[in-house]
């Protein structure tokens, strides 16, 4: 969207949803990172499973994930099925609640329903990654995506090694406690987007509405969050261009 109202070469300031999604690929990141870091010594000495199975579960999990991202990108009956649950950009908190309650779920001691969880974090996980790099992509010019696209995976590998270094630890402490620590963090990261988002959104549509004439309801249910953000950043570049040539009008008068 933002290279229709804006060409590639042009250099607009990133906004602070830029910023924000650059966060969420790391705290998406903890769940698999704990996950992949402590998961098979977890089985092992918890549920007594042999490598095999855990490699198997690992890869229905991976599958469901990797099901999940095509199925909302590649086909219109995903993409309007996940519309009715949530319109952008609040699909990816339904996504980053679904990891948290994943991760929630793989702590419960038992192993049938430990499966069930690592499934639906693997799954959302993936869900998430995938909306995400879609948003971040929907709202940025070409000459600035060069930055903050490859800026998103450099925080999630970061976090990557933070799990590493730290899943063991917390598993020597408590064997869930890496369960725990990601399921809280992404949950209470789930309603910070929940909120964040909610509130740019009516702000951005009392501008549209202002600055169009447009009603407000119209606004809302007929512009896409990705559009109506690179909307945003083409009224504020116009209007920062009109002040830019009155004082310049002003001085060459004076």
């Amino acid at each position: 969207y933002a290279d229709q109202h804006h060409t590639t070469n042009e250099t607009l300031p990133v906004t602070w949803v830029n910023w924000i999604m650059c966060i969420s690929f790391g705290i998406e990141a903890l769940t698999i990172g704990y996950n992949l870091s402590i998961g098979p010594i977890f089985m092992l000495e918890e549920f007594k499973k042999q490598t095999g199975i855990i490699g198997v579960m690992f890869a229905v999990g991976a599958g469901s994930g990797c099901a999940a991202a095509i199925s909302v990108t590649c086909t219109s009956l995903g993409r309007k099925a996940l519309g009715k649950i949530a319109r952008s950009p609040f699909d990816i908190c339904f996504a980053m609640a679904g990891i948290a309650t994943g991760v929630f779920v793989a702590a419960v001691p038992s192993f049938p329903v430990h499966v069930c969880g690592i499934v639906l974090l693997m799954g959302f996980n993936d869900l998430g990654a995938t909306l995400m790099t879609e948003l971040q992509a929907s709202i940025t010019t070409t000459s600035n995506y060069s930055f903050i696209g490859p800026l998103g995976q450099v925080v999630r590998r970061s976090l990557n090694v933070v799990t590493a270094l730290t899943g063991p630890v917390l598993f020597g402490v408590y064997p869930r406690l890496p369960y725990f620590v990601a399921g809280g963090i992404t949950l209470i990261w789930s309603v910070v987007l929940f909120v964040v988002f909610k509130k740019r959104v009516k702000c951005t549509v009392e501008k549209i509405s202002m600055a169009t004439g447009s009603n407000r309801d119209l606004v809302s249910r007929s512009v896409s969050f990705g559009m109506s953000e690179s909307v945003r950043a083409t009224l504020k570049s116009t209007r920062s261009l009109a002040v830019a040539e009155s004082t310049n009008e002003t001085a060459g008068s004076v």
